[in-house]
């Protein structure tokens, strides 16, 4: 996209007090310049052509009245414009976030009614809650732990879980499923024969219109691709489709369809507390809690690393949490940002967050004055807006790079896959979290402890197990350790360390390359001091080499540079070999390498010198 060079008021917000940290829009707002007006007021506008279908049918997704999408797309959209790091992303209702909302709150009243639509209120205002604590302890850093393999796991599933729960809209089917895919399905299965004809001709048909829209309008020649983006598929069958019912009375042949939506905003009212309801909303809201931020997060850094801008997670934190309470006071569910409307508001050339504003404007006059024309709405057309909506979550691709690349990443998909199609969309996404947490223990309990040796002719250390023709010097044994060490994998490194020793004959020497180990503690330093000291009672020399600063100084505090000064201060193997003089033996008439001057006889396979000499180490040797 783009952009004025001049565009100075899109540099990263610098706050000139604590206020305005806490409000960026303090900042940018008076700022701002009318030159972009035309760029936010066209963005927005697009914006909410896609936002008022969207946000219709992930209320019905969500188990709720087509309104309580209007309403979710407007005021959480008005406090991220203000609070919110970025400039681009659209907080509303989001596909993930709405099944979420229906799987917590399903099981504790019947949607569409009252008491649904408070409880629906209430789990927003808990997710808000959360959301804003987290980032008032600057909490934003917990977007890490979720695993890429996590989340792509998850989202696969609930995009098959979400086309599941719409086939009963989609083909005017009355299905009563359990909380599971596997349930829904064999329900849906069972009803298969009581297809309604004229629902399914309408939501199968729009479901075919909005994948042909997909696949070949971005073919088109550019100056009628720039027109047919300025009118989305979703919106052309809300049109359609209402105008269809309307005209052939199809909603009194059972066509089921959106029916009354009340005129304006509600008046604001504070979601009920009940106790019981708290305690029963807990998981669905730690759910959506972290769910919605790792989404949101991920779409903000994802357009400002495009635009080379800074976000700031702990600010979006707090933009969404406090999104989420205002729009708990005004019969709405939970939100977070949305991938396609912000893709659309990017692409559409929005500068500033004014954009935002202009959608949730025209989405309340639209309220005011415009709720008769969805009378006659289909719910199929809002079912196959959400099926073709979270069909590109499916990633097989991804699933398939992960195994290619590293077997337990893959396993992680497929643990999160199976474990949210089968339990649920609350828990499945627990047990991938777990699931990723116990692979993240075993890794760090693993840690990568192997033996090198000299590549001559990469000049540089190999693993022997992965290139049997590196040589090593004789009476000495180099291991290089490649993870942090503490209490839970040293005894790991030790029987490593012990094993390799067991292994060589005449060893005098032991060198550790610790250029890969980023941390060590108190434990960890103990245990080494334990085995240096062991080692020099058998006439065997321990020696660190390659020590990293920060452990450096923990090795230092232990008092390892009094009590053993030459063990630690090698900055590299080939120096550290040097202090034991093995490399003076070998200097004069070979090739020079790594470790200076190599005789050409004493690296011949199989050649012993009469001294000490450099020999081949092949892995078939030990």
């Amino acid at each position: 996209m783009a952009e004025d060079s001049g565009a100075t008021s899109f540099s990263p917000p610098r706050a000139s007090s604590r206020l305005a940290r806490f409000i960026p829009a303090i900042d940018w707002l008076p700022n701002y310049r009318r030159v972009d007006l035309g760029a936010d007021l066209s963005a927005g506008f697009l914006l909410t052509v896609l936002l008022i279908p969207q946000s219709m049918a992930f209320a019905l997704l969500a188990g709720l009245p087509a309104s309580s999408g209007l309403y979710a797309a407007t005021v959480p959209a008005i406090v991220y414009a203000f609070f919110g790091s970025s400039r681009h992303v659209n907080v509303g209702p989001a596909a993930i976030i709405s099944l979420l909302t229906f799987s917590g709150v399903a099981a504790l009243a019947d949607p569409g009614t009252g008491e649904y639509i408070g409880l629906a209120m209430l789990l927003m205002l808990m997710a808000g809650i959360i959301q804003l604590g987290l980032g008032l302890v600057r909490a934003g850093f917990i977007a890490r732990f979720f695993s890429q393999a996590v989340l792509s796991g998850f989202t696969s599933a609930a995009a098959i879980v979400i086309s599941l729960t719409q086939i009963e809209n989609l083909l005017g089917l009355d299905v009563e499923s359990g909380g599971s895919a596997i349930e829904t399905m064999i329900a849906v299965v069972r009803e298969l024969g009581n297809i309604h004809w004229i629902t399914a001709s309408i939501g199968i048909g729009s479901l075919l219109a909005l994948l042909a829209y997909r696949r070949y309008v971005p073919r088109l020649p550019t100056h009628l691709l720039l027109i047919a983006s300025r009118f989305p598929a979703p919106l052309i069958l809300v049109a359609g489709g209402s105008l269809l019912v309307w005209a052939l009375g199809l909603d009194s042949d059972g066509v089921n369809v959106v029916g009354d939506i009340p005129r304006g905003l509600p008046t604001p009212a504070l979601p009920e507390l009940g106790r019981q309801a708290i305690v029963d909303l807990v998981p669905a809201a730690i759910a959506i809690t972290f769910i919605g931020y790792v989404q949101s997060i991920s779409i903000a850094r994802t357009i400002a690393a495009r635009e080379k801008v800074a976000v700031d997670a702990n600010q979006e934190l707090h933009a969404l949490g406090l999104s989420n309470i205002a729009g708990s006071f005004f019969a709405g569910f939970p939100v977070t940002g949305s991938f396609a409307r912000t893709a659309v508001n990017y692409q559409a050339g929005a500068r500033t967050q004014v954009s935002g504003l202009v959608a949730a404007g025209l989405i309340i006059l639209t309220l005011l004055v415009l709720t008769p024309i969805f009378y006659y709405l289909p719910n199929a057309v809002l079912a196959a807006t959400i099926i073709v909506a979270v069909s590109g979550l499916i990633n097989v691709r991804e699933a398939l790079h992960y195994f290619d690349v590293r077997r337990l990443d893959g396993l992680t998909v497929t643990a999160t896959f199976v474990a949210t199609l089968a339990i649920g969309v609350e828990w499945g996404v627990i047990a991938g979290l777990a699931f990723s947490l116990v692979v993240f223990i075993w890794r760090s309990t693993d840690p990568h402890a192997v033996e090198v040796g000299y590549d001559e002719l990469e000049d540089r250390f190999r693993s022997l197990s992965g290139d049997p023709e590196a040589v090593i010097f004789p009476n000495t044994l180099i291991l290089q350790i490649s993870a942090p060490l503490y209490f839970a994998n040293i005894e790991e490194v030790a029987r490593r360390i012990e094993d390799a020793v067991a292994d060589r004959e005449d060893l005098g020497w032991v060198v550790l390359d610790f250029s890969g180990v980023a941390d060590i503690d108190a434990v960890a330093v103990d245990l080494l001091e334990d085995i240096l000291r062991s080692y020099r009672v058998a006439g065997i020399t321990l020696l660190l080499a390659g020590v990293r600063g920060h452990v450096l100084d923990v090795f230092e505090r232990a008092g390892w540079r009094e009590k053993h000064p030459r063990a630690l201060h090698h900055p590299t193997v080939r120096l550290a070999l040097e202090s034991l003089g093995l490399l003076d033996r070998y200097t004069g008439g070979g090739r020079i390498g790594l470790f200076g001057a190599l005789p050409q006889e004493e690296i011949v396979p199989g050649v012993e010198a009469d001294e000490p000499s450099v020999r081949e180490h092949r892995s078939t040797d030990r």
